[in-house]
């Protein structure tokens, strides 16, 4: 599905519940009650101020970042870090002068982000996952990085895979596909195609 990364605001406190890989699951429970902003986080700061700002990644607090374990990516050595912000660097020239493709796209260009290539997952499973909370908002789920990036450069879409749909807006999906008519949401790109 493509949106605007404007569209994806919020991330949540707690992520939603998810027992089966890929998720791609409807959930209950108040997951999606309680959230940060996307641009509150860590990433998107260091990413603001690299890019925007041109700080230097040392002084961005990145670096130190990934030296921690709050980083799915870290644990890094000081050097391993810095050359991650190397490649970060060469991640946001190459959607700067190319544009945000598909990791399909990539895949056929031989583009991927090294180790990619030999995954099991389908292209489309590594797109930024995305949550939808009950009322139909994204949710931020995973790809901080390439969302930051999308964001910074004013991308006007990118392609995001639903990973966990609130039960109280799957209920509302189903209520368009048997052809109720929703015009609060009929916009929405998860009821859009529904309508089609």
């Amino acid at each position: 599905m493509w949106i605007s990364p404007d569209d994806i605001v919020h991330k949540p406190v707690s992520p939603p519940p998810s027992k089966r890989i890929p998720p791609a699951l409807i959930a209950d429970g108040h997951w999606d009650q309680d959230f940060t902003e996307v641009e509150d986080d860590i990433v998107f700061e260091a990413f603001y101020d690299r890019f925007v700002k041109d700080v230097e990644w040392g002084e961005t607090g990145y670096v130190d970042f990934l030296m921690t374990d709050a980083s799915e990516h870290g644990n890094l050595s000081a050097s391993d870090a810095r050359a991650r912000c190397e490649r970060i660097d060469e991640l946001y020239d190459y959607i700067r002068k190319e544009g945000f493709k598909t990791q399909a796209q990539l895949l056929d260009e031989g583009s991927l982000i090294r180790g990619l290539n030999d995954s099991l997952r389908p292209p489309e499973y590594r797109e930024i996952p995305v949550d939808i909370a009950r009322g139909g908002e994204f949710l931020w789920h995973g790809g901080m990085h390439r969302l930051a990036i999308a964001k910074i450069l004013d991308v006007d879409e990118i392609p995001v895979r639903i990973n966990i749909r609130h039960e109280q807006w799957q209920e509302i999906r189903e209520k368009a596909y048997c052809g109720e008519r929703l015009d609060a949401y009929s916009y929405h790109p998860d009821i859009k195609y529904l309508l089609e």
